[in-house]
């Protein structure tokens, strides 16, 4: 039954499932700002919802840590890139590693080659299909490596041109050459649907015999014809049917989920089916536009292929070595008729005697799309809840969006600690282990998590941030802040604003958690930057923004997987790297100008502060970005009328009535929409730094970082921003691409029920203008402020915002537990999650606050309830027992 030899038949059967601003100006309304506005922000990359499959629960109390290589094979030589070339004749691929495989790969070239497991998707599909269970894989077995394949036609390989015909047979042939330039022979072939096809037909084309014992699973699909399924399911043929009636290119995901919902498909196949929408390249465009990043021609013509193909003769007469699971969803959308499973059960008893292995095995209540993690939440929840549990007096911060890492600091906020989530592991006499208590040993803390290490990050006369903490999963880093104490009537002294606090000393620190070994650190000295929640520093991959509020700086950091911090730019004062030495050259070119003028004019004398061909320190100069952004808002208006008396007439009434206000405006925020844009948030000085910025004037921003030009420009109740928030909210939180875990934060542009909620706040609203003003105030995003967990999926569950939420915020606490109601019928009480003592608060008076830390993959969370007194917190431990 398991999909790899040591794997426990539980473990396979689930993994299985699971894989699959005191100063108020009016300004006027800037609608003329917002030329070419949308194509910018609309051009990003995509934060698609349900393009990753998440992975299988395990009871492995390992946590190793593992990495993804993303390869492509050019002239015959193997090489890490970024992207596959189109030049190439293999197909695009990522190879996920066991630690020890990695290490050995290093350290010890004599080892053999490790065992190799080939995941296969199936039609319309693509390899990371897979992602996030192969990586669990990799965990669970060390010495293993994963090939995640994107077949022809679909994926990152659609862009490399293959001859037909396109049939099972030859996409299986490309697979098998993929391995054989790889130089790795398969030990598991895992299939799904048309995938699980394929790994049969790899094994029909393998040379006889083959040189080491094979397992192949083959995840609902037929070994002969394809049948149809039930009434009113999802079928293939007709999905691929109706997708070729559609344009190639589109401007809306959504019309496309409606117009496939109108079309009698579900949901979750309709929202899984526009992954496969690219945003096109094109920049000349204003509105935005997707194209299909597959060959659907081709794709038409493989799943003809994949009904007419019989490969039975495989199962009834199979190779010596090989052993074939099928692996049959329940509630399929391809019926599996009688008679192919006493054919099945007939060869399961005929292989056994000839040395080889045909088994059948039936996923219960599960659909064709075995491997869509979503709903299979829906019944893996947290239902036993261990009360004030005995645990470390520690300041819990978060899990790390992969779960490898709980977070958390010493109450002094001196030390970090770093623990690994491990499951709950006891035993009993009876067979029925649910009808007793747990023992007390299993109550305590150290039952579920295991301290790594602890770390001291701040002097006597610092703190940690216990807010900030930002993860860069792919080299398991962690960014800190620690700071000394804020000094809020600091002189405005060396260019600083004025009215901005003060912090004599700021430090980010780079470590890696693995360890705990500092890797790097980056100080900032007499400034201020917003640490509260991330606000003032945003991480997009390998690039780290911070916001300098006292000298009105962006600095752009490169983290390199050496785990240096490096300088790349500061954006603010100049724009570009040579500014500086431009101004000042300028600067002592006319201080020469000027000398020779006094020289002329003997009866002349001329004050004018220069010194030795130094710049001006008394200059009035505008910095670099104002410069940019007031030239973006002239230039708008000047475009706005063709008649010169009438241009005259509007940038009077628009530009220069209003210039001092905007020459006034200071950076507030930022975050990045990716590697090349930045969404830069104006507003006025009290507003930077109040706690209710909300109830100032703003403006919001799209900055090229190449080309050093605002894109567009928005005031934060503009009707035209709040439409691209609506439709494109994806977009602003800008997760980094390289995530390989399923994203389960729902928004408004991505599911349904949010925009329904969202809808009914905005028909209650008494005014629109603050409607609009008071949902744009989220802009630009907090980096990494979101829990990533299944259990806040709006699609899957209801539950209080008021009360709790994905956004990583404190809470007032109730009494009450707090219901997750399942979404869809029978629309029941899954489980609830009670913060505080059991029996309730023994103090009324008390005001308590509530934080819920999930974890991202497991059914597993902590509540902590503290009060304004510095009284212990009460923990509380949310589980599946």
């Amino acid at each position: 039954m398991s999909l790899i030899s040591n794997c426990s038949p539980s473990y396979a059967t689930v993994a299985a499932a699971a894989s699959a601003t005191n100063r108020r100006p009016k300004f006027p309304s800037n609608s003329w700002m917002n030329t070419n506005a949308i194509s910018p922000v609309l051009r990003l990359s995509q934060n698609d919802k349900f393009n990753v499959s998440r992975l299988a629960l395990s009871r492995s109390n390992r946590g190793v840590k593992d990495r993804t290589i993303s390869m492509a094979l050019v002239g015959g030589a193997l090489g890490q890139r970024g992207d596959v070339s189109t030049s190439s004749s293999t197909l695009a691929y990522d190879l996920i590693q066991g630690a020890l495989v990695r290490w050995s790969s290093v350290m010890d070239r004599s080892l053999p080659a490790p065992p190799t497991a080939v995941f296969l998707h199936g039609i319309l599909g693509c390899r990371k299909n897979w992602g996030s269970f192969a990586r669990r894989l990799a965990q669970e077995f060390p010495t293993w490596q994963f090939l995640l394949v994107d077949m022809r036609c679909h994926g990152d390989s659609a862009s490399i041109k293959k001859r037909g015909p396109h049939t099972v047979q030859s996409a299986a042939l490309d697979v098998l050459k993929l391995v054989r330039e790889l130089r790795i022979t398969p030990r598991v072939l895992v299939g799904h649907s048309f995938g699980g096809k394929v790994a049969l037909s790899m094994v029909d084309q393998a040379a006889k015999p083959l040189a080491r014992p094979v397992k192949v699973w083959s995840l609902d699909a037929t070994p002969g014809k394809v049948r149809a399924g039930g009434d009113g399911e999802d079928h293939p043929a007709e999905l691929i049917s109706f997708l070729s009636t559609l344009p190639k290119e589109v401007s809306s995901k959504r019309d496309v989920v409606k117009a496939l919902i109108h079309q009698g498909f579900s949901n979750d196949v309709a929202q899984w089916v526009v992954t496969n929408l690219r945003p096109t390249s094109s920049t000349d465009s204003k509105l935005s536009s997707f194209t299909w990043a597959f060959d659907l021609m081709g794709i038409a013509e493989m799943y003809r292929s994949y009904e007419g193909t019989n490969l039975w003769k495989i199962v009834e007469d199979v190779p010596s070595g090989v052993h074939v699971n099928f692996l049959k969803a329940e509630r399929s959308l391809h019926r599996w008729a009688l008679e192919d499973l006493q054919r099945i059960h007939a060869a399961e008893e005929l292989a056994a005697e000839e040395g080889a292995g045909v088994n059948m095995h039936v996923l219960e209540d599960a659909g064709h799309w075995v491997h869509y993690a979503r709903r299979f939440y829906e019944n893996l929840v947290p239902s036993y809840t261990l009360y004030e549990v005995e645990c470390p007096d520690h300041s819990f911060r978060k899990f790390t969006d992969d779960g490898q890492y709980l977070i958390s600091f010493s109450r002094n906020y001196q030390d970090l600690i770093v623990y690994r989530p491990r499951w709950l592991s006891f035993s009993c006499k009876d067979e029925d282990c649910d009808k007793h208590d747990l023992p007390s040993k299993a109550k305590r803390f150290e039952s579920f998590f295991t301290q790594l290490y602890s770390v001291s990050l701040a002097s006597c006369n610092e703190r940690i941030c216990k807010d900030f903490f930002l993860y860069m999963e792919g080299n398991q880093f962690g960014l800190f802040a620690t700071s000394t104490a804020q000094i809020h009537d600091a002189p405005a002294v060396g260019g600083a604003i004025q009215g901005v606090p003060s912090i004599e000393k700021i430090t980010f620190i780079l470590l890696r958690l693995e360890d705990g070994v500092i890797l790097d650190d980056k100080v900032f000295y007499n400034d201020f930057v917003n640490l509260t929640h991330n606000m003032g520093v945003f991480l997009y991959d390998d690039l780290l923004a911070i916001v300098s509020l006292r000298y009105q700086i962006i600095h752009i950091l490169q983290i390199r997987d050496s785990g240096n911090l490096v300088d790349v730019r500061a954006i603010g004062e100049f724009c570009r790297e040579d500014d500086q030495l431009f101004l000042n050259s300028n600067a002592q070119g006319m201080a020469f100008s000027d000398k020779n003028k006094q020289h002329q004019l003997p009866g002349g004398h001329i004050e004018n502060n220069v010194h030795q061909g130094q710049p001006n320190p008394g200059s009035s100069f505008l910095s670099g970005i104002k410069q940019r952004l007031l030239s973006f808002i002239f230039q708008s208006i000047w475009n706005e009328e063709r008649d010169d008396n009438l241009r005259i007439q509007t940038l009077r009434k628009k530009f220069y009535f209003h210039f001092q206000d905007y020459a006034d405006l200071i950076i507030w925020k930022v975050q990045f929409l990716d590697r090349h844009h930045l969404l830069i948030k104006f507003g006025s000085v009290d507003g930077g730094v109040s706690r209710n910025a909300d109830h100032h004037p703003a403006f919001v921003a799209v900055y090229n970082m190449d080309t050093t030009e605002i894109v567009s420009f928005y005031q934060n109740s503009a009707d035209e921003l709040y439409l691209l928030f609506e439709q494109f909210c994806d977009h602003f939180h800008a997760t980094s691409r390289n995530s390989m875990h399923m994203n389960f934060i729902s928004s408004h542009s991505n599911n349904v029920h949010a925009l329904e909620q969202l809808r009914s706040i905005k028909d209650k609203a008494s005014s629109s203008s603050q409607f609009v003003k008071k949902m744009l105030a989220s802009l630009p995003f907090s980096c990494q402020s979101q829990s990533p967990s299944p259990y806040f999926d709006q699609s899957l569950f209801r539950f209080d915002d008021k009360l709790i939420s994905a956004t990583d915020r404190h809470r007032q606490s109730t009494d009450h537990p707090i219901k997750f109601i399942l979404r869809r019928h029978p629309y029941s009480l899954k489980f609830k999650i009670k913060p505080g003592p059991e029996g309730g608060s023994m103090d009324g008076r008390a005001k308590n606050i509530s934080s819920f830390i999930f974890h991202p993959i497991l059914p597993l969370a902590l509540s902590v309830q503290q009060t304004l007194f510095l009284h212990p917190s009460v923990v509380n431990i949310h589980f599946r027992r």
